[in-house]
């Protein structure tokens, strides 16, 4: 399975979450919603444990963020 986003805790508590479609304009398919909302789950479940990452930013490889939905 290719990842189709990217994770990195860029300073303590803040996390960022890069969608990696740049070729597709980050367009969101049926993979690459549910990879994100895996993620997304796994840093609230994080937080809600230990006090780890309070802040998700959500970015988009390349010019642009999310071309919308991939039909």
């Amino acid at each position: 399975m290719v990842d189709l986003i990217s994770s990195e805790i860029v300073k303590p508590g803040v996390a960022l979450l890069t969608l990696q479609r740049p070729e597709r304009r980050n367009a969101l398919s049926i993979a690459l919603m549910k990879q994100t909302m895996e993620r997304m789950q796994e840093y609230a479940s994080q937080a809600d444990r230990s006090r780890g990452v309070r802040v998700v930013i959500l970015r988009g490889a390349g010019p642009v963020f999310c071309a919308g939905l991939d039909l």
